[in-house]
């Protein structure tokens, strides 16, 4: 990537050429046909070997002229332009943004450095309702210059070769590490979505081990018991929101369809959540005089991502003393905390999920068609046994879990989600009631729970 001072001949001798192009200014904040002219560009001077985009000039021809972003366009960050990248380029990769005055006008300048060197074409991975950029296509520079799709064969055979000598030379430095003696690094390739996700709740895990480290180790802050977490990524085309309008998303997201609604946010000021690295986390189980309970089931843990990742960690219900004393058994049965394992909540639990990421999706991309993956484990399940906690079923024999932990996992377009919620969930937590002595989890107990969950019978 050049050096800043060698980045001053782009404003004061502008030229296009094939690694150097030149733009007005874009709306980056707020316009996706002005974004999808960023990415387009970028995507070609990638294929071209790396190059700078020019923000700020105006052509007229045969000179480009230096022009003041317009009050109405918002300023550059790096992220921005790089959350852009994300959205539309396949594999993504990271550009350096460099803000740069014009020596003569005085005008600031965005310069985008974008790097080259890959060993395959990188391609476009969405489009725009006006194909400012359009999917699937590998944009290259062509003479003119212009960026613009391979049309023949000589713009494949240029662009391939181009990629075939990346990977050469990539294999020739390993090589002369290898016999100077060193060890060649390994190939770094990009995370699959499952495997982010699978990150993005390892990471969650841990700071909530972190946080509850000090505490006693039966306290109901950390779930001695048993807990259960449930995390979810939405999948597609959309905008990532900054972490403020994030937490706006997130409130007006909830789902008050159970009494303790999951990624809830306390009106209580010492519980709200908190900007944490690059997201949002909250946590319920911090001791705190104004705790409303005391108990595992009310001591949440969630985290938040603007990639649209959640994570949400909870205590069982049944490990509770204070709610198993609210509700007995059948024939005065009693409960004892972390025996029993409901046949109800899971419903309402999964079920609650589901439809939190629905509302966030319609929130965050109202008009886009997103998917989402969504994961559950539950852990401290040796010895439980299944039980009607609200003496709503009958349950005539015992059925014993011998299996301590048990994780599922699913991907469903969000559009399918509200009509369809029982067909989504039962599959999915129908194996886990199976390791309770091969538990056959009747469908009609999932729809009629989450009916009872939606119409906020609880």
């Amino acid at each position: 990537m050049a050096k800043i001072e060698e980045l001053e001949p782009l404003l004061t001798a502008p030229a296009e050429a094939l690694d150097v192009e030149y733009k007005t200014w874009l709306d980056l904040k707020g316009n996706d046909e002005h974004k999808a002219i960023l990415a387009k560009a970028a995507i070609a001077i990638a294929n071209e070997g790396g190059g700078h985009i020019v923000i700020g000039m105006r052509e007229e021809r045969p000179n480009l002229v230096s022009e003041p972003r317009p009050a109405e366009i918002a300023a550059y960050d790096q992220d921005m332009v790089n959350q852009i990248i994300r959205r539309f380029a396949s594999p993504h990769f990271h550009c350096k943004l460099t803000i740069r005055r014009h020596p003569d006008t005085g005008y600031e300048h965005a310069v985008i450095g974008v790097p080259g060197g890959f060993g395959f074409p990188v391609m476009s991975k969405s489009g725009t309702p006006q194909n400012s950029i359009r999917p699937h296509l590998c944009y290259m520079r062509k003479p003119g210059p212009e960026s613009s799709p391979p049309e023949n064969q000589a713009d494949w055979e240029r662009l391939l070769n181009r990629c075939l000598r990346n990977r050469r030379e990539d294999m020739l430095d390993a090589i002369r590490t290898i016999v100077e003696g060193g060890v060649p690094p390994p190939a770094a390739l990009e995370k699959t979505d499952a495997e982010r996700q699978a990150s993005f709740a390892e990471s969650s895990r841990a700071r909530w081990k972190t946080l509850t480290s000090n505490l006693d180790p039966n306290a109901p802050e950390r779930c001695p018991q048993g807990r259960y977490e449930l995390d979810y990524a939405l999948l597609g085309d959309f905008e990532q929101p900054g972490l403020r309008n994030l937490v706006d998303i997130l409130r007006r997201a909830v789902i008050r369809a159970s009494g303790w609604p999951e990624f809830q946010i306390p009106p209580h000021a010492e519980f709200q959540p908190a900007a944490i690295d690059d997201g949002i986390e909250c946590w319920l189980g911090m001791p705190h005089p104004k705790r409303w309970f005391h108990d595992s089931a009310h001591a949440d843990f969630w985290r938040a991502s603007p990639e649209g990742r959640m994570f949400l960690l909870r205590g069982y219900i049944e490990d509770s003393p204070s709610i198993l004393a609210q509700l007995p058994g059948r024939d005065g049965q009693s409960f004892e905390p972390g025996t029993t394992f409901d046949l109800s909540n899971t419903s309402w639990s999964v079920g609650e999920c589901f439809l939190h990421a629905t509302n966030v999706a319609s929130i965050l991309a109202p008009d886009r068609d997103l998917r989402v993956v969504l994961r559950a484990r539950w852990y401290g399940l040796a010895g439980r046994r299944l039980a009607s906690i609200g003496n709503t079923r009958w349950i005539f024999q015992d059925y014993v879990c011998r299996q301590d932990e048990y994780a599922t996992e699913t991907t469903v377009e969000i559009a399918r989600i509200s009509d369809n919620l029982p067909e989504i969930v039962g599959p999915l937590i129908t194996p886990l009631y199976e390791r309770f002595g091969f538990f056959p989890l009747p469908p009609t107990l999932v729809a009629e729970e989450l009916v009872k969950m939606r119409e906020r019978r609880f």
